[in-house]
């Protein structure tokens, strides 16, 4: 199971991976689940 500084760093890391959206060096973040 994930740690909770586990959990917050993914969450972070999707947060920005939605900021960037559409770019030429960098794939695209379709969706993901957080629950499980």
């Amino acid at each position: 199971d994930a740690t909770s500084e586990e959990i917050e760093n993914l969450l972070k890391e999707l947060s920005v991976m939605k900021m960037v959206g559409k770019h030429t060096n960098i794939i695209s973040l379709l969706g993901c689940c957080t629950k499980g």
